[in-house]
C-alpha cells in the first residue's frame, strides 16, 4: 500500500472534502534523514609500489567538494588525505612516507614527497616540464619519470638534499618506471631510437642501462630485490614471451611447464612468482625448476615470508578473485560474497593482503585482510548515498541507501530509530516497491558488474526482525495495510499474497495479467491482454471467479494505476483511433469519466495516482512541455513541469502534490502544490545543486531527496504541513 507515492493512491478511508485553492507556507527544512554509511565514490591504489611492505596503502580518494586527492592509509592511522590539492599518491616506503602526483587543473603535474605526520615537499626542477614519481625506498631516494625539458621521457632520481637527478631514457620518447630497490637500484622500460620497447636499469655511478632482450624486440622490468636482481619478461627467439632474471650483467630466461611465462614479483632470498601465459601462476625457487601453483591463474607479489598475493580468473564472466598462498599453508580465499571482483595488488611483510575490490554496486574499493582476522576497509572521505521513496501514515519512510560494504540497500527511517537497513541476501543490492503503514516492504534484489546483471528474488519484509519472506524470481508490485502482498509471475500468473497463501488471479486462457496497486480490501487493478494487439484496464476482488474488463474510452488500449478503499479506479486510456489518450476515473462494472485535457481534446493527458476521495493527479502534454494538472470534479492546471519528462509522483487526501519539475538551467527541483495551488518549489537542503520528492502522506510530510553538485544523493523529508 503506497502512502502518496509512485504512480498510485493513498489508501486510506475519509470523506470526500472540497478543499479551497491556497498556499500554505513551508515549514523550515528539510530534515537530512541520513545514510547508512557507505561512500559512492571509489577508492583507487597504485599498481606500481603503492604501499610499503609494513602496509602503507596509498593511492586517491574523491573528496567532497574538492576532488581527487591522495591519501594514505595505515593500521594505526587510519585512512588520512595527504593534501586537498587535487592528485593521487604512487607510492610509500617502510618509514610512511609517501610520494605522488598533484595534478592542478589544467596544468603540468608535479611531484611530492610527504612525511608523516603532515610534511609537504614539491618536487620540481627547471629539467622538467612535468614529474611522475612513481617509487620511494627507506632511504629517501625517490624515482619516477619526467617529461623532461630537453624532450620525451626521462627517468629521474629525487632526494631532498640533492633535489632532481634527469637520468636520461634509452634514446625513444616513453619511459616508465616500475621499480626501485632499497640500494637505489632503478627499473623499468623505454622505448628505444629504434621504437622497441626494452628494460633498463639504473644504479648510482652508472649511466641508465639497456638490459637487452631474450632475442626478440622487446623486454620489461617489473620488480628488483636489495640485492639488485631484476626480473621481468621479454620477447624471445620463438617470438613468445619468457619470464627472466637479470644478475650479473646477464639475462637469462626462467623455465616454464608451458614455454612461456612472465615474472611479476622477487623477494629478498631470490624466490620469483609469475605465471605461464598458458598455464596458471607459477614459483621459482632459487636452484629448483619452476612449480606450478595449483588453482590460481596469475601470482603478482611474493613476501620474504614466501607469502603470495595471486589471482583466479572466473570462465564463466572473466571477472577476477583474490588468493594468498604459501607453501606451508596452500591456497586461501580472500574473496568475499560482498564483492563481484577482487584483484590482488600485493601482500605486507606481515602476511596481510592488499586487494582491490569491486561491490555489488560496480564501485572499486581496497581492503586490507589477513587470514583468520577481520578486513580493514578502505571506504574513502566524505561522501553518501540515499534516497527516499515512500513515507507512511506514521511518518515512517523507506528508500535505499549505500552501505559501508558496498551495497545500494533498501532502508526504513524513522525519527526514533534513525535509518535501519532491511535485511537482504548476501551479494546483492535491494530497492523498495512499496510500503505499509506498519513499515512493511516489499522489494526487488539485484547483483550487478559491469556486463553482467543479475535479477535476485523478489522480498517482502513485515517491518520488523531480521527475516524476510523470499518470492523468488516473481515481480512484486504492492503491500497494504493488511500486509497482502501483489505480484506476478513474468510471464505468468498474478497473485495475492497473505500469510504465506497464494491467490492467483484469473484470467481468460493465454491472456497475461499485469497487476498494478491494491487496496485495503484487496481489490486489485492493472491491466491485461484480452488479444496479442490490445490492452485493456482490469479489476479484481478477492473470490471473484474472473476478473472485470474496464473497457476503453474508444480506443484499443486502456491501464489501471490506482485503486482506493471506496473502489475508485484510474488510469490511461487511448481514444477512437488510438492517436490520443487521456485520463480516466471509474469504479469496476461502470462506464469510464473521460477527465480530458488542460489543452483540448486532442491534448494527451494521463494519471499517475489517486487520493482516498478519488482526486486523480497526472500530466497533461502542453504545446511546449509536460503540465501537472489535478481533477477534483474539475480540471486545475498547477504549472509546467519544464521538459519532455514528467514527473509527478504522489497526492494525500488533502490535495497536495508532490515531484519534480527540470529546470534547465539547474536541473531538478522538487516542488509542492497544496491543495490544488499551483507549484511551489520544496526548500533546499544546504549546498543542494537539485532534489527530487516521491511522496506525501496526510501529515504533509514529503520525502525524496538532494542531489548535490559532487554527485552524492541525501534523503531528505520536508514537513509542510
Amino acid at each position: 500500500m503506497r502512502h502518496a507515492c509512485i504512480r498510485v493512491a493513498v489508501l486510506a478511508a475519509g470523506l470526500f472534502a472540497v478543499l479551497p485553492l491556497r498556499a500554505t507556507p513551508l515549514a523550515p527544512g528539510p530534515v537530512d534523514l541520513g545514510t547508512l554509511g557507505g561512500s559512492p565514490f571509489p577508492v583507487h591504489v597504485a599498481q606500481f609500489n603503492g604501499f610499503g611492505r609494513k602496509g602503507t596503502v596509498v593511492g586517491s580518494t574523491t573528496k567532497v567538494g574538492t576532488g581527487e586527492v591522495p591519501f594514505a592509509w595505515t593500521s594505526a592511522t587510519g585512512f588520512r588525505v595527504i593534501t586537498d590539492q587535487l592528485g593521487f599518491g604512487a607510492g610509500a616506503n617502510n618509514l610512511g612516507q609517501v610520494i605522488g602526483s598533484l595534478t592542478p587543473f589544467g596544468q603540468p603535474s608535479q611531484g611530492f614527497f610527504w612525511s608523516p605526520p603532515g610534511t609537504l615537499v614539491a618536487i620540481t626542477s627547471p629539467l622538467a616540464l612535468a614529474v611522475y614519481p612513481r617509487a620511494v625506498n627507506d632511504a629517501g631516494q625517490v624515482a619516477g619519470e619526467i617529461d623532461a625539458t630537453a624532450g620525451g621521457h626521462h627517468a629521474f632520481l629525487w632526494t631532498a638534499s640533492n633535489g632532481l637527478k634527469d637520468l636520461g631514457s634509452l634514446g625513444g620518447d616513453q619511459l616508465l618506471v616500475t621499480g626501485m630497490s632499497g640500494t637505489g637500484v632503478i627499473i623499468g622500460q623505454a622505448s628505444d631510437a629504434s621504437g622497441n620497447t626494452h628494460a633498463f636499469s639504473w644504479k648510482s655511478g652508472n649511466s641508465i642501462k639497456d638490459l637487452g632482450t631474450l632475442g626478440g624486440i622487446y623486454s620489461y622490468a617489473t620488480a628488483v630485490n636489495d640485492a639488485g636482481t631484476i626480473v621481468g619478461y621479454s620477447q624471445g627467439t620463438d617470438f613468445n614471451s619468457h619470464g627472466f632474471v637479470f644478475m650479473n650483467n646477464r639475462m637469462t630466461a626462467l623455465d616454464s611447464p608451458t614455454g612461456t611465462s612472465v615474472a611479476n614479483a622477487i623477494n629478498h632470498s631470490g624466490t620469483i612468482v609469475g605465471s605461464s601465459v598458458t598455464g596458471g601462476a607459477l614459483i621459482w625457487v632459487p636452484g629448483a625448476s619452476a612449480q606450478v601453483i595449483p588453482g590460481i591463474d596469475f601470482a603478482v607479489d611474493i613476501n620474504d615470508n614466501g607469502r603470495v598475493a595471486a589471482y583466479a580468473v572466473e570462465p564463466y564472466d572473466q571477472s577476477t578473485h583474490a588468493f594468498l598462498w604459501s607453501a606451508s599453508g596452500g591456497l586461501v580465499d580472500a574473496g568475499s560474497e560482498d564483492e563481484s571482483s577482487s584483484y590482488p595488488l600485493g601482500v605486507t611483510s606481515d602476511d596481510r593482503l592488499v586487494a582491490n575490490r569491486v561491490d555489488w554496486a560496480g564501485v572499486t574499493k581496497v581492503y586490507v585482510w589477513k587470514p583468520g582476522g577481520p578486513r580493514a576497509l578502505l571506504d574513502g572521505l566524505g561522501g553518501g548515498f540515499s534516497r527516499a521513496l515512500f513515507v507512511n501514515a506514521s511518518g515512517q519512510v523507506a528508500g535505499v541507501s549505500r552501505t559501508i560494504l558496498g551495497y545500494d540497500r533498501a532502508f526504513v527511517w524513522s525519527a526514533a530509530t534513525g535509518m535501519v537497513e532491511v535485511p537482504a541476501p548476501a551479494g546483492f543490492n535491494s530497492t523498495p516497491a512499496d510500503f505499509n503503514a506498519s513499515g512493511g516492504i516489499v522489494g526487488s534484489t539485484i547483483r550487478g558488474r559491469v556486463g553482467l546483471v543479475t535479477p535476485g528474488p523478489s522480498f517482502f519484509w513485515p517491518g520488523s526482525g531480521t527475516t524476510y519472506t523470499d518470492f523468488g524470481s516473481s515481480i512484486l508490485v504492492g503491500v497494504n495495510d493488511e500486509s497482502q502482498v501483489l505480484g506476478y509471475a513474468n510471464p505468468g500468473a498474478a497473485f495475492v499474497w497473505s500469510g504465506g497463501t497464494y491467490t492467483t488471479i484469473p484470467a481468460a486462457p493465454g491472456a497475461q495479467i499485469v497487476p498494478a496497486a491494491l487496496n485495503l480490501h484487496g481489490q486489485v487493478v492493472g491491466y491485461y491482454l484480452p488479444t496479442p494487439f490490445t490492452m485493456h484496464a482490469f479489476s479484481w476482488k478477492p473470490a471473484a471467479a474472473a476478473i472485470v474488463d474496464l473497457g476503453t474510452l474508444g480506443g484499443t488500449h486502456s491501464l489501471a494505476v490506482a485503486v482506493n478503499a471506496s473502489g475508485q479506479i484510474t488510469g490511461t486510456s487511448s481514444l477512437t483511433g488510438d492517436v490520443t489518450s487521456h485520463a480516466f476515473r471509474t469504479t469496476a462494472g461502470h462506464k469510464m469519466t473521460d477527465l480530458g485535457s488542460l489543452f483540448g481534446a486532442t491534448a494527451n493527458s494521463s494519471s499517475v495516482a489517486m487520493n482516498t476521495d478519488g482526486n486523480v493527479t497526472g500530466y497533461d502534454t502542453g504545446p511546449t512541455d509536460f503540465h501537472v494538472f489535478l481533477y477534483d470534479g474539475k480540471l486545475h492546471d498547477l504549472g509546467a513541469l519544464g521538459g519532455s519528462n514528467p514527473q509527478i509522483w504522489g497526492i494525500n487526501d488533502s490535495k497536495d502534490v508532490v515531484g519534480w519539475r527540470l529546470d534547465p538551467a539547474t536541473g531538478p527541483h522538487a516542488f509542492v502544490c497544496f491543495g490544488g495551488a499551483p507549484m511551489t518549489d520544496l526548500p533546499a537542503f544546504p549546498g543542494q545543486d537539485s532534489s527530487q520528492a516521491f511522496g506525501i502522506n496526510n501529515a504533509g510530510d514529503a520525502v525524496g531527496n538532494a542531489l548535490l553538485p559532487d554527485g552524492q544523493r541525501r534523503a531528505l523529508i520536508w514537513y509542510t504541513r
